[in-house]
């Protein structure tokens, strides 16, 4: 079954990643370096690793398998992802086949994007290749497995 890796330090769409998981019925895993607590997802679990930023690529390329779908600006992470046989979306929704790696593990994250601006071209695309990705693990995911609607949806 699928499972979603989050890169929080790279990925500015975390929040509209982990609710279409939960929606889905997806295990996820928030990472990162920073205490957090992934509130209002019961399917998401965060993942905090003291000693750098490389303990958080070193566990996520560690622990994903080849259903996990990884989100990630980084594309050491992303290199090794793919070589477990996982895939890749790059928070702009493009799907990462492989490339030089040019992030830089000390890089500051990206500015996170605004969850009311849903009009902005490469949160479109983001949530279209993530629904892309999930949708096939959604469909296989066990009635009971599925997260509980929101109010008034």
């Amino acid at each position: 079954m699928t499972t979603l890796y989050v890169d929080v330090e790279t990925c500015p769409v975390t929040d509209e990643a982990l609710r279409t998981a939960s929606q889905r019925g997806i295990q996820s895993f928030l990472c990162s370096t920073g205490v957090m607590q992934p509130v209002g997802y019961p399917l998401v679990q965060g993942v905090f690793r003291t000693g750098g930023r490389q303990n958080i690529v070193d566990w996520i390329a560690g622990t994903i398998l080849n259903d996990g779908v990884c989100l990630t600006n980084d594309t050491k992470l992303a290199d090794r992802c793919l070589q477990r046989g996982a895939k890749v979306l790059l928070p702009n929704g493009t799907l990462y086949t492989g490339g030089v790696a040019t992030a830089a593990p000390s890089a500051p994250p990206p500015p996170k994007v605004p969850a009311a601006s849903g009009t902005q071209p490469e949160q479109v695309r983001f949530m279209a290749a993530l629904n892309t990705l999930l949708l096939p693990a959604a469909a296989s995911a066990p009635p009971s497995a599925a997260a509980p609607a929101s109010p008034g949806v």
